[in-house]
């Protein structure tokens, strides 16, 4: 249980306990070592109020990716709190994504604006490190845009546009951890 301050808004109180569980790996599977990272960056996504359209859906099928994989069932407690969070705070997190935090009373100086970037039109390909089991079928075939790492993990370098073969790819991902992203996400 974690009490607030009437001035601390709850959904970055979330954000930064993910943030901090997120570092907390011992580093010896991959639920902990990827999984965590990225939810607490798909929060912190929404936190900022620049989620993409069905981010929080997404989220919550990545939550579903770590409970039971890891070894100490800490991903599974993060990922039960993450689900709680997104219950609970779901008018906070609108209020969010509308550009202003509910905590601060609304008025012209009192209201927090969340800044938006710019989102660009054309996606770009990612990796969900959760779902990648490292067949390494996505580097064969995108070889100028991914190599990969000791444990056979891809490591994107660069934005990778939409193109036929970068298409072909994620046709071709035996474990479907290929998705399209808008570029700055």
């Amino acid at each position: 249980m974690h009490l607030l301050d009437r001035s601390r808004c709850p959904v970055d109180t979330v954000k930064d306990m993910l943030d901090y569980a997120a570092g907390e790996s011992a580093g010896q599977c991959g639920p902990c070592m990827f999984g965590l990272p990225a939810v607490a960056g798909d929060f912190a996504e929404l936190a900022s109020g620049v989620g993409r359209p069905g981010a929080a859906t997404a989220l919550r099928q990545r939550l579903g990716f770590l409970v039971g994989r890891g070894a100490c069932h800490f991903p599974d407690g993060i990922a039960a709190f993450t689900h709680s969070a997104l219950e609970v705070f779901t008018d906070h997190l609108s209020a969010h994504a509308a550009g202003y935090c509910p905590v601060y009373e609304p008025g012209p100086e009192m209201i927090r604006r969340i800044r938006r970037p710019v989102l660009p039109e054309s996606p770009v390909l990612a990796v969900d490190r959760i779902t990648c089991t490292g067949h390494g079928v996505c580097a064969t075939m995108l070889f100028e845009h991914i190599t990969l790492d000791d444990w056979g993990y891809p490591v994107l370098h660069g934005p990778i546009p939409r193109a036929h073969t970068s298409e072909l790819a994620l046709l071709y991902c035996p474990a479907r951890a290929l998705y399209w992203r808008n570029g700055n996400n």
